[in-house]
């Protein structure tokens, strides 16, 4: 793990060590370009997922497309929607099965599970 204020050639030494554990090689003159940083927080929203926040007939996501998907043994192949995570606004409510397509990752919204837009942006998948 980085720890803040460490200098950038201790956090390049522990990207090479760590890619050589993973990976068994490294670049030893290569390049490194970081594409993304995952952020992970704990704590309580300000009600945001309450049912009060959402307005039902405004936040039906409207789907881009339909595929055909297996989803689970229950469920066995069927018809689902696609949406396009771009389109999507705040407080939109999506339940499964559906897939929200992003430019580099694809969602799966479980058969039973719902997934929300919050007002930041992220989505949220509630798993039933």
């Amino acid at each position: 793990m980085v720890e803040r204020g460490e200098p950038i050639a201790t956090i390049g030494r522990q990207f090479e060590a760590e890619h050589q554990r993973l990976f068994g090689h490294t670049q030893p003159d290569g390049r490194h370009q970081v594409v993304s940083i995952k952020v992970s927080g704990f704590g309580a929203l300000d009600g945001e997922l309450s049912e009060d926040h959402i307005n039902r007939t405004a936040c039906a996501g409207k789907p881009d497309d339909h595929r055909e998907i297996w989803v689970d043994p229950d469920y066995d192949w069927r018809e689902v929607a696609v949406f396009s995570g771009s389109s999507l606004a705040p407080r939109v409510l999506i339940d499964g099965p559906a897939i929200v397509e992003e430019t580099t990752t694809t969602i799966l919204v479980g058969a039973r599970d719902r997934l929300r837009v919050t007002t930041a942006g992220n989505y949220i998948i509630e798993l039933q």
